[in-house]
């Protein structure tokens, strides 16, 4: 399965000013698994721990803010040897411990780095009485449901999913060079494909009739050419037969 938020965790891993960052989201939105499949991809180790009913994290974090402290006994708590950029540190659950949403004040300013992510649902980690929120000592993302690319990548429908991704760049006008010729290059692979150049023509041709015939995806394919007439950038933005770009 591929989420695109794993880019935007992608980018947060790399920024030199990063933060302890709060995934918000509600619940099943899949944030657990998020966190938990960026650690995989991109660190040698992770340190998990949910706060859920855990009295022993609790103890953890209701003791005092001292960041190494606390570092010592998560390392011991999940049998991980916790050490910078090349271990993810994971709190679930977190509105369970609101001194863990604290705590990661001091995690910015006295080990930054240290890269620490949490999770919760958004209405249980906004409201607790009585705690500092770590207001500019963190970043934060805000995960949502799986989005209709998603679930195509999850069937397998990599190429209707960034078709659609396309569309979404071509409305929100961000055209530069690279993204033009990333357009280019993929429109016309999909021309060129040969079983799929029934569905590429659907994507490809704006405001004309597309080929009757369907060869794959359907139920995907009707949704996808539905998509490319409702564009609506016929004055901005044409594709034609040889995937070229014109009046941009």
């Amino acid at each position: 399965m591929e989420r695109l938020a794993l880019q935007e965790l992608r980018e947060w891993k790399n920024r030199e000013d990063r933060k302890p960052l709060i995934l918000n989201g509600a619940r099943q939105v899949g944030k657990t698994w998020l966190l938990r499949e960026f650690a995989k991809r991109e660190y040698i180790k992770e340190a998990y721990v949910t706060c859920r009913k855990n009295h022993l994290a609790k103890q953890i974090f209701t003791q005092d803010f001292d960041a190494k402290r606390i570092l010592r006994a998560l390392s011991a708590l999940t049998g991980v040897d916790i050490s910078p950029g090349d271990t993810l540190i994971i709190l679930d659950e977190v509105q369970d411990i609101p001194e863990a949403i604290e705590s990661l004040k001091y995690f910015c300013e006295e080990a930054p780095e240290y890269h620490i992510a949490v999770a919760g649902s958004l209405l249980g980690i906004s409201l607790h009485k009585g705690v500092s929120f770590p207001v500019g000592k963190i970043d934060e993302l805000n995960v949502y449901p799986m989005n209709f690319p998603e679930f195509l990548m999850a069937k397998g429908e990599y190429d209707a999913a960034k078709a659609i991704l396309v569309k979404a760049q071509l409305d929100n006008k961000r055209i530069d060079a690279s993204l033009f010729n990333t357009i280019t290059t993929e429109l016309t692979r999909l021309q060129n494909q040969g079983k799929d150049s029934t569905w590429s023509k659907n994507v490809m041709y704006v405001g004309e009739s597309a080929p009757s015939s369907i060869t794959q995806g359907e139920c995907w394919l009707k949704n996808i050419k539905q998509l490319s007439y409702s564009i609506n950038i016929e004055n901005d933005v044409y594709i034609n037969d040889t995937a070229n770009m014109t009046n941009i």
